[in-house]
């Protein structure tokens, strides 16, 4: 009797409080797998697990639509799932602020992100205070690491897409800036590519409306499958805007 209270206590201490399985980088790609085969179409659990990549509805794929939710980038719909607004504003934003602002919003939305950021003022402090902060509050040693990997991974993406935003130039500048490359590929000044990446295409639509594609690494099919996706999303945002248009 004393053996079975024992264990009793032991699976109380090591059960970990609730929290995202994957981190935010991880659940805005699964989004981008989702979109390319759902669209924005209510679907089953079954389905959107599959979707995801998995072989169907388990615990490994109900974990990860878990943490979708949990970032507040899947909702449901009577029985079904479908991805929500916010995820929408990450993958096809109208500009890169709208796209900070939810990649913001979700970082927060998981209780235990918020409490840490507020905890630690919006600093990512180093492991070894991640997690210590964590076994006070009833985590299990085992998952510890795997808690600060996704808390860490989660706030790097919202700090450089918030720089991002913030260094972002005005159109002109943006302008001046590419020509000022493209005409003198050899310049230092101007919008440079960052390492290992290069511009393969270039199109100016109209004054400050220009098109540039630039790239990491060889153009094979999973950049032409990347740059696919893109136009489709896109086609599709334009289609539903158009759609609910209401006639003057």
């Amino acid at each position: 009797m004393a053996e079975e209270h024992t264990n009793e206590r032991t699976l109380k201490r090591v059960r970990s409080p609730n929290y995202p399985s994957m981190s935010l980088v991880e659940a805005v790609q699964q989004v981008q797998k989702l979109f390319g085969k759902i669209g924005q179409h209510p679907a089953p659990r079954d389905a959107v697990a599959t979707s995801m990549g998995y072989s169907g509805l388990h615990g490994a794929s109900a974990t990860a639509i878990s943490a979708l939710i949990k970032y507040g980038l899947l909702e449901r719909v009577g029985e079904d799932y479908k991805l929500a607004e916010r995820a929408m504003r990450i993958i096809a934003p109208h500009n890169q602020g709208e796209k900070t602002n939810a990649l913001q919003e979700a970082s927060q939305e998981p209780a235990l992100f918020a409490e840490l950021m507020d905890h630690f003022k919006g600093d990512v402090p180093i492991d070894d205070l991640l997690r210590s902060y964590l076994l006070r509050k009833g985590f299990a040693q085992a998952a510890v690491p795997s808690v600060i990997a996704a808390y860490r991974e989660t706030m790097e993406l919202v700090d450089h897409e918030s720089g991002e935003y913030r260094s972002q130039p005005k159109a002109d500048e943006r302008m001046l800036e590419t020509s000022h490359l493209l005409s003198n590929p050899s310049s230092s000044g101007g919008l440079k590519p960052m390492e290992g990446e290069r511009v393969v295409f270039t199109h100016e639509i109209e004054p400050a409306h220009l098109v540039r594609i630039l790239v990491s690494g060889e153009v094979d099919d999973s950049v032409l499958n990347a740059l696919e996706l893109y136009i489709q999303l896109h086609k599709q945002l334009e289609q539903g805007r158009k759609a609910t248009k209401q006639p003057e």
